[in-house]
């Protein structure tokens, strides 16, 4: 089944690669649509977002996202929206963060174990993808405020800014046995 072709539409207005459920469809998330999600991930060689959800400004936000290892996740908060990650595949380690960006707590995450992990609402957080990439489950509160979704710290690196991003992970980043 092509999920992307029949039965989703590309989000125009987002930075990654993201398809929408348009067509407010029952959905299964079964190894069909995680296999056609890595076929277009590892073709385009880029990261992509599966919206359950049907468009930006609904309620409640459910994603389904591949991301490769190199990618930085700016730490930044929401204000208003605490957020859950559920894995699929791959690891991850989940940072949380003070104000001033001292690492206040990690989980490291898989399939096999720490399964979920939910941020509260007004935390900084950011994650370390361990593998190659990385499939998990995302959902928070709606809808999308653009600019003011995110809150990104100053002491954070903008994502261009390559030599601070690799050393401001190095610094965050916990190693877990």
């Amino acid at each position: 089944m092509n999920y992307f072709n029949n039965q989703f539409t590309i989000d125009v207005d987002s930075k990654s690669l993201s398809f929408f459920n348009d067509k407010k469809l029952n959905i299964n998330i079964n190894r069909d649509l995680i296999n056609e999600i890595k076929n277009i991930a590892f073709t385009k060689k880029i990261n992509l977002r599966f919206n359950l959800h049907s468009k930006s400004n609904e309620d409640f936000h459910n994603m389904i996202i591949f991301q490769w290892a190199d990618s930085y996740i700016r730490p930044h908060k929401h204000l208003y929206k605490a957020e859950t990650c559920h894995m699929i595949e791959g690891q991850q380690q989940i940072i949380i963060l003070d104000e001033n960006g001292k690492n206040i707590d990690n989980c490291n995450m898989s399939t096999e174990n720490n399964i979920i992990y939910r941020i509260n609402k007004n935390t900084y957080h950011t994650s370390y993808i361990l593998g190659d990439y990385v499939i998990f489950h995302e959902s928070k509160p709606g809808p999308y405020l653009g600019d003011q979704d995110s809150i990104y710290p100053k002491w954070s690196p903008i994502p261009e800014d390559k030599d601070n991003v690799q050393n401001f992970m190095n610094k965050i980043f916990m190693k877990k046995i």
